[in-house]
């Protein structure tokens, strides 16, 4: 989302996902699948100074509309490095839907 007051940093993240799909065409004549995880408020310290008003804001615009835990990231990550998700690559993968 193109939200106000964060241009630099939604001009950051679609910086990230747009190197993530370059680099897994680069990548693939090495055999090698890159991805990009793209989590929403994930229940950390990094929310300190975020009031549950904003948190709840965010959560609302997400398909499944829950605060997610380093475990759901894990859990992703886990699939993408097994030898099943050899097919995938060059995606941004959004925890909690876009």
């Amino acid at each position: 989302l193109g939200l106000k007051g964060e241009s630099v940093y939604v001009a950051s993240k679609a910086g990230v996902e747009g190197f993530s799909r370059a680099f897994a065409r680069e990548m693939a004549d090495f055999g090698i699948s890159v991805n990009c995880i793209s989590p929403g408020p994930i229940d950390t310290n990094l929310l300190k100074g975020i009031t549950a008003s904003q948190i709840s804001t965010i959560v609302n615009q997400q398909i499944i509309r829950k605060q997610f835990t380093p475990r759901d990231v894990c859990d992703l990550v886990e699939i993408l490095l097994d030898e099943k998700s050899r097919s995938i690559t060059g995606h941004v993968l959004h925890v909690g839907g876009a």
